[in-house]
């Protein structure tokens, strides 16, 4: 009998974590899109600072991109059908309980009938103890909630914790215990892993970090560093305050980059690749050792939508998008083995994947506990294909530009002995960024060892200067070695093939309705037109732009500002004509502000404005050392008070502006404020006229 996805999700209650990511809200628009009879989606969400979980949900996550087919299917109803079905719950994985209390628990216990987890840390080298966290101890948490309600838990992973292996990976392999080095071990060699005993020697291995980083002989590391870095920001390092700061953030740089080499010498020993995958295994391991009903969703390499919401949306840096963007920006040599595959996976897959499973699960008719979402099987792409098809790309975008009169066909003709091409593993650390890494460290090392004896001061400064420009290609290469480091399990690691036997077999027992609706067809993907006509032009609209800003900071030398005016005086300098400020013509009472309607200010006049604003503020009896209260609704003016008492050498003290007046003359009182500068309607609000020398002993003179 099949499998009727539209019963078994309607009127069922789930909740879903994780939708603010990418994989998140595709599995919950096609939810809501292909099922809209299914009852209360309860979605979890982290509340950020002064905004609350419904807040972020229905004005961050709801107007994104992959909302747009709801948003085109429901038209002005929009808004009421997902405040309908969505309810927002405040809380957090890394939580017991996912951070519900336990009222809510109760509420849910015995309604919920599926929770499914895309909740989850994605980043290959994060903090050992952040990745633990969030990817083991939030896997566990969201196992307790279910043994608590009796939902079944969906939980979304990942195919690589098979980890450094070979061969094909099956769907039924032992989790308890599991680990990619016992593959290669025998009996004698074997030693068991436990979850729980890993998770002490976790928390040991950073409590001894922690104690480390207040070593009494790295704090004098610590403090040196912040003197260089004070001195090369041009800044006094004998400000004990600026000085401390600096040696605080030193310790936390150190802190975090042990805690990062920690989660890889971790999860190497035991042969997974990186952090990532360790995390994620033993969160698996957690939710089979708990007694929950279960069910774990391996994707593969998790790319660009093939056809829902839309083709080609993306969002984040996915594993192939780095590699992407260097092979178009001049990166040439890749490793690419003969016959290796890259596993990719459309997130629209994906998502229809999850809600097969999930349906499967409200039915109560999951026969399996592991499900892998891959195309290797049964429709390989290989890594030495996809830097073709790069190179191809690239070629055609350059045709493109000669075609438009932006470059000449004799640039073209030279781009093309630059393009990317695949190669070893060995002739890729011989040609690449390995070599060229080490190179410019050795010249560095010869003009810090031999420099000097050159002799000439011209020559000094000549190799002064070659040593900078030097160390910004080291920094630059460092960054490209690291990024290589990350993803090489991933295009040049153990060549294993993951089976979906079990997924195939979930989908034929779908009614043909549901087929269609959640369509499982890696098979019939074809590669060369998903990768020039759909991935490549979404990497290039939503994932290139956040790449370009990381590589022209990585260029850029910002010197740090000493205060909060130099900041300024360095955006005039370098935004000038730019908009700085604009405000908003529509907020309550806009009408009376007409005047100000749409204005755009640019850094230019926010520093002329700001000045007037000083001289003015100086004219009305301000001195260097008083306290000037602000008080004003949310508009560019504010920006130029604050600026503008700042430059008048006062001390600025904004206040909210729903006090009432008895609280603004308590705030005066207590600062001793010399005045109060204020917009015309927030003076009316604490009853005291614009420029009044009148006001009584415990108000400050008003002046808007």
């Amino acid at each position: 009998m099949s499998i009727d996805l539209d019963r078994a999700f309607r009127g069922h209650e789930i909740l879903i974590t994780g939708v603010t990511g990418f994989l998140g809200k595709v599995a919950l628009t096609m939810l809501l899109d292909r099922y809209p009879g299914v009852g209360k989606i309860h979605v979890l969400v982290r509340p950020r600072a002064g905004g609350t979980a419904d807040d972020r949900f229905f004005n961050k996550v709801a107007s994104s991109p992959p909302f747009r087919p709801l948003r085109e299917r429901h038209g002005d109803r929009f808004d009421a059908f997902l405040r309908d079905k969505c309810v927002p719950l405040a809380g957090d994985v890394t939580d017991p309980m996912l951070g519900l209390s336990g009222e809510q628990v109760r509420k849910l216990n015995g309604k919920l009938a599926c929770v499914i987890n895309c909740a989850g840390l994605v980043t290959f080298n994060p903090s050992l103890e952040l990745a633990v966290r969030v990817n083991t101890e939030g896997a566990r948490n969201a196992a307790e909630l279910c043994k608590q309600t009796g939902a079944t838990l969906v939980h979304i992973s990942t195919c690589f914790v098979a980890g450094t292996r070979r061969g094909p990976v099956f769907e039924d392999e032992p989790l308890i215990g599991s680990y990619p080095k016992a593959h290669d071990l025998d009996e004698a060699a074997h030693v068991p892993f436990v979850v729980d005993a890993e998770l002490k020697d976790v928390d040991s291995l950073v409590a001894r970090l922690r104690a480390q980083a207040d070593d009494g002989v790295l704090a004098a590391q610590f403090r040196a560093a912040a003197v260089r870095r004070l001195e090369d920001e041009g800044r006094d390092p004998k400000d004990q305050k600026a000085l401390g700061l600096a040696a605080g953030r030193e310790r936390k740089v150190w802190l975090s980059q042990q805690l990062v080499q920690a989660g890889m010498d971790r999860a190497r020993a035991w042969g997974w690749p990186n952090t990532y995958t360790y995390t994620k295994a033993m969160g698996e391991q957690a939710i089979a050792a708990s007694g929950c009903q279960y069910a774990l969703v391996r994707p593969a390499i998790v790319e660009s939508a093939l056809r829902f919401p839309f083709p080609g949306w993306n969002e984040g840096f996915t594993t192939s998008a780095p590699l992407v963007f260097m092979g178009l920006n001049g990166q040439r040599v890749f490793p690419a083995e003969h016959k290796r595959v890259l596993d990719l996976i459309p997130v629209d897959l994906v998502a229809a994947g999850i809600l097969g499973v999930a349906g499967a699960a409200c039915a109560g008719r999951l026969h399996h506990r592991v499900f892998q979402l891959a195309s290797g099987d049964v429709n390989p792409f290989y890594v030495r294909r996809s830097v073709e098809l790069v190179a191809l790309y690239k070629r055609r975008k350059m045709d493109e530009r000669v075609a438009e009169g932006k470059r000449s066909a004799f640039e073209n003709w030279i781009d093309t002995f630059l393009e990317p091409y695949p190669a070893s593993k060995e002739l890729y650390f011989l040609s690449s960024t390995p070599f060229f890494r080490a190179a410019a460290k050795g010249m560095r090392k010869l003009i810090a060892d031999h420099g000097a004896s050159w002799g000439a001061p011209r020559t000094t400064a000549l190799l002064a200067r070659a040593d900078q420009a030097l160390e910004s290609v080291d920094r630059q290469l460092a960054m490209l070695e690291t990024t290589w480091d990350l993803f090489l399990p991933f295009v040049a690691g153990e060549r294993f093939i993951f089976q979906c036997k079990h997924t195939r077999e979930l989908w034929a027992q779908l009614s043909e309705e549901d087929r269609a609706k959640l369509p499982w067809d890696p098979e019939a993907i074809d590669w060369r037109q998903y990768w020039m006509e759909v991935h490549m032009r979404g990497l290039e609209e939503w994932v290139f732009p956040g790449l370009e800003e990381e590589r022209k900071a990585l260029k850029r030398e910002v010197p740090q500002p000493k205060d909060l005016l130099a900041l300024l005086a360095a955006s005039v300098h370098a935004f000038g004509p730019r908009v700085a400020l604009r405000f908003y013509a529509g907020e309550d009472g806009a009408a009376e502000l007409a005047r100000t309607r749409d204005d755009r200010i640019t850094y230019d006049e926010l520093a002329r404005f700001s000045d007037r604003a000083a001289r003015a503020l100086q004219a009305n009896g301000v001195k260097p050392g008083d306290r000037v209260l602000l008080m004003s609704e949310n508009r560019p003016e504010w920006a130029m008070g604050y600026f503008g008492i700042l430059k008048a050498g006062a001390a600025a003290a904004p206040l909210d502006q729903g006090l009432s007046a008895p609280e603004v003359g308590n705030c005066a009182q207590v600062a001793k404020a010399a005045i109060l500068l204020a917009s015309p309607r927030r003076a009316r609000t604490t009853a005291l006229p614009c420029s009044s020398p009148a006001a009584p002993p415990e108000s400050p003179k008003a002046y808007c």
